[in-house]
């Protein structure tokens, strides 16, 4: 091989090693050795909340701008997390599944940008996002509105950086990698919920997601 080729074979590589960095600094879910992963779904990388060390793992996809995940956010969390997991038996995953609307990702890539200053500040934002939800059918999840809210009720976020981040939309991929590992894992709606990689056919009834709970527990 002579040194020419050598050189620029040596130039490509280094140039695939930086734009590699690149998309691993980009990320918020970077691929890791011994990745956490529960039936098909990815957990690396997701916000949670609750012990790492919890017996059950639960999975939520949700769709910042359905109307039946608001419900679920107000209603069932609340049960969730007094029951399961604030006694340190389940850890909680929050994963986007933004398909009602365009600004659906927005809302997603804005949660995003959220996470990667903050993984409090984001589930502060996620129930600020929802609380805020406007009717599914208009485009109501804007850049603006997105940012306004944090500027409003999550002090700690740097709204000039969040902004930035959802106008290069900086998370695309991101969300459109959670996207794909839904549909591959079965999701057709949302809500929908995962005990240790399996799907509570009806994700908005407690009593089905806490009697698959408990029957994870006894495994």
């Amino acid at each position: 091989m002579n040194t020419q080729k050598l050189t620029i074979i040596t130039a490509v590589v280094a140039a695939l090693i930086a734009l590699g960095g690149y998309f691993f600094i980009q990320s918020n879910k970077p691929a890791t050795v011994g990745e956490n992963v529960v039936g098909k779904i990815n957990l690396t990388g997701q916000p949670s909340v609750g012990e790492k060390d919890a017996p059950v793992k639960v999975v939520v996809f949700e769709d910042f701008k359905c109307p039946a995940c608001k419900y679920f956010e107000e209603r069932n969390l609340p049960k969730l997390k007094m029951d399961y997991i604030e006694t340190g038996k389940v850890e909680f995953y929050f994963i986007n599944f933004p398909f009602i609307g365009p600004d659906s990702t927005t809302a997603a890539i804005a949660s995003e940008c959220v996470y990667e200053q903050s993984e409090d500040s984001f589930w502060e934002y996620k129930t600020v996002l929802f609380r805020s939800q406007q009717d599914e059918s208009k485009i109501w999840a804007t850049p603006e509105f997105l940012t306004k809210l944090a500027q409003e009720y999550v002090p700690d976020v740097d709204t000039v950086k969040m902004r930035t981040c959802i106008d290069e939309k900086r998370y695309s991929k991101d969300v459109q990698n959670d996207l794909d590992m839904g549909r591959n894992a079965g999701v057709q709606g949302t809500p929908s919920v995962y005990v240790d990689g399996d799907l509570i056919q009806n994700s908005n009834n407690y009593e089905l997601i806490s009697k698959a709970i408990e029957a994870a527990l006894k495994k």
